[in-house]
């Protein structure tokens, strides 16, 4: 012994012995296995004889801690402080100790005969209680300089990172922060903890267009969830990003130079001016705004209060492409992680709203708690589908730590009222050996899944399947959600990949809340690991047919956006379907016109519609629509074009008085003047010579 403590020679050797030897715990989903004991001396390479465990959770208001070791009689509790310092802060008999702070790395150290003989590893609930390396989490106690040096450091790491395998999660406890400024790159998403967003409160928030490609048209894959900005914010972005639960105190910049390509802010307040700048496209839904400065091609605003001519009017027939709906009938907004202060952590979901205009937590956060017990925190390098599934089965929810997870088989989510939520953009991918789907989510009432990056594999039928095939059930009472759900075929992997439609919804009563679904259009380049290429993408390379699949009934949309499946990107079955802002590319890449044919009523048609509504439904609304057309395969500077594709119809759909579509805007991105879409929906609105139209309602036509 040194000064009442193991010495630290010792200390190194037990947590040697402890990583060779040790065996994976799971009490409370967060005990670890620890260092094993020695002889408590400095000489001698004694094996173990005996190892400490702990749990740590919140049992009646307070963080306790409960360490057991064979032939221990009591234990000294100790405070861990830099360079692995310790202080003793207690003792216990049982082995028990209540009352521990949070933010504290605590270790014990097994007593007998009054000598300590085993200490355990350092454990703080605030920082370790994810298990994952790839979970960051800061409290107030942490120097603002080094939180700002983590920020730094990890922009500059992925901000060209495209196609990278690397995921990370960052939380802020709740606090005072005003010397930071968030900086977000790919696969990162950064959160508040605290019930709302004026819980934690950031100096600066900043994601900025790529600095090789001088625009933001490939900035996916970030968000920002649940804390406030009190400076002016740079958040340039396009499709697979969200910024939900933020409270803004100054303005809202969406691009700093450059194009950029569609984004979505949801349950969040603006208190400054939002300047979309190069926006093409973007949806605000259930916001507080001060004020919109403009709209471009194609801008929703969908139950967003704002002063009087605080965002732009919905006048489509003098060329402002805003719309406007005063309320949202039916939401519940994304689960989210939170700390309290006297349950821990757990995750609330929120509490479904009708006719909801304006934030959902002006009054207070309303929702259900659910702690961190109730929760499997999974870790892509040591859980599988085997063990996932398993979780499911005893009645877990599932907490997704950042990284990348193989499944070699579907994910069954059976249980009604399954939170399913991942951190970091978590990514399930189609492992070897399944031809069936990421997850299938079964026909039952209030199911979440949200936060996660769907990966096609080498083929499947679908990534995620919510419902049954024929599902009949009615969940207009208690929905199910699929909320920041985003889909990829091809692009960061050069093996072939193919997918038949990535989602396919079959069950009713389901509410989407910010989709993207993409078939690559372009990969890694394998040269230029922060450059992309085209190698391993292609028409014959990346086979993904649809994009999405709905049919079910009931079902609402908030935030589709869809491009350059081979097929039709959206197809529609389901009674009574509800979508608001619709965004989607046709495929760049078909080799010829007789490669991309569709048939409608017995008749052949030149390419295939965008949003395709089934031929018995007779009753859909769809507001805010974009469809784009590109060709790369035909130089636009070319006088003549020799692979002139032509896409007959942006939309088809039945023409019955209950099929309602209003603003939708039809253009060409890229491509000779001859490729082009003719009309906007069958027949009616015909592009002309510029390829271009505006096509304001069907309201009469049908």
């Amino acid at each position: 012994m040194k000064n009442g403590r193991i010495a630290r020679g010792t200390a190194r050797k037990i947590l040697l012995w402890a990583a060779a030897g040790c065996f994976a715990l799971s009490l409370c989903a967060l005990c670890l296995c620890l260092a094993a004991c020695t002889d408590g001396t400095d000489g001698g390479d004694d094996p173990p004889v005996a190892a400490v465990t702990f749990s740590a959770a919140y049992e009646d208001g307070a963080l306790t801690f409960r360490w057991q070791c064979d032939g221990a009689e009591s234990f000294t509790v100790y405070a861990e402080g830099e360079e692995g310092t310790c202080r003793a802060v207690g003792e216990t008999a049982d082995g028990v100790y209540r009352g521990a702070d949070p933010a504290v790395r605590y270790r014990a150290a097994a007593v007998a005969d009054g000598e300590e003989f085993a200490l355990s590893e350092p454990f703080s609930y605030a920082y370790d209680a994810f298990g994952s390396a790839a979970v960051r989490v800061f409290t107030e106690a942490d120097d603002a300089a080094a939180i700002q040096s983590y920020f730094d450091g990890l922009y500059a790491a992925t901000e060209k990172t495209e196609f990278s395998a690397d995921r990370h999660a960052v939380f802020f406890m709740p606090g005072d922060y005003a010397d930071v400024t968030v900086k977000i790159g790919y696969y990162t998403s950064v959160s508040g903890l605290g019930t709302r967003p004026g819980d934690v409160y950031v100096g600066g928030l900043q994601t900025l267009s790529r600095t090789d490609t001088g625009h933001a048209l490939i900035n996916f894959w970030r968000t920002a969830e649940n804390f406030t900005v009190g400076q002016n914010a740079t958040w340039s972005v396009s499709q697979a990003t969200s910024l939900r639960r933020m409270e803004f105190r100054g303005d809202l910049l969406l691009c700093d130079n450059g194009a950029s390509s569609g984004g979505f802010i949801a349950d969040s307040t603006v208190l400054g001016t939002v300047n979309p700048a190069s926006q093409q496209q973007w949806l605000a839904r259930n916001c507080w705004i001060a004020n919109w400065s403009h709209v471009l091609m194609n801008m929703a605003f969908a139950g967003v209060q704002a002063p009087q001519g605080g965002i732009p009017a919905d006048d489509w027939e003098h060329g402002t492409h805003s719309t406007v709906l005063s309320s949202v009938a039916s939401m519940r907004e994304k689960p989210y992680l939170v700390f309290d202060e006297s349950r821990g952590y757990g995750v609330m979901v929120p509490a479904l709203r009708q006719n909801a205009a304006g934030v959902s937590w002006g009054n207070g956060a309303s929702g259900e708690f659910l702690p961190l017990t109730e929760f499997y925190i999974a870790n892509a390098g040591t859980d599988t589908a085997e063990s996932l599934n398993a979780a499911l089965a005893a009645g877990k929810n599932l907490l997704f730590t950042p990284g990348f997870y193989s499944l070699s088989a579907p994910l069954q989510v059976t249980r009604a009222d399954t939170v399913v939520l991942g951190m970091g953009l978590a990514t399930l991918a189609i492992g070897e050996g399944n031809a069936d789907a990421c997850m299938h989510v079964a026909d039952a009432d209030g199911v979440s899944v949200a936060g996660l990056l769907f990966d096609a594999g080498a083929s499947s039928e679908n990534l995620l399947v919510v419902g049954e095939e024929g599902a009949s059930s009615s969940h207009a009472s208690d929905p199910l959600l699929l909320s920041d759900v985003f889909f990829r075929a091809g692009g960061d992997t050069t093996e072939k990949t193919a997918v038949e439609s990535c989602l396919v919804i079959h069950a009713s009563d389901v509410i989407g809340d910010n989709f993207w679904v993409w078939r690559a259009d372009h990969c890694l380049d394998p040269d230029n690991p922060e450059g992309h290429g085209w190698d391993t993408v292609g028409w014959d390379f990346n086979r993904a047919e649809n994009g999405v699949t709905v049919n079910g009934d009931n079902v609402t949309v908030y935030g589709l956006m869809v491009e350059h499946f081979q097929g039709y990107q959206t197809v529609w079955n389901g009674e009574n379907g509800f979508g608001v802002f619709y965004q989607s590319e046709t495929p760049y890449d078909a080799p010829s016109q007789a490669d991309w044919m569709s048939e409608w009523k017995g008749t052949s048609y030149n390419g295939c519609a965008s949003y395709k509504i089934g031929d018995g439904v007779q009753k859909h609304t769809a507001r805010a629509l974009g469809v784009y057309y590109v060709n790369t395969m035909c130089d636009q500077s070319a006088p003549t074009c020799d692979n002139v594709k032509i896409c007959d119809h942006a939309v088809e759909c039945p023409e019955t008085p209950g099929i309602e579509i209003a603003h939708l805007t039809v253009k060409r991105f890229h491509g000779h003047t001859e490729s082009h879409i003719a009309f906007a929906i069958n027949a009616h609105g015909q592009t002309g010579a510029t390829g271009e139209t505006d096509f304001i309602t069907t309201v009469g036509l049908f």
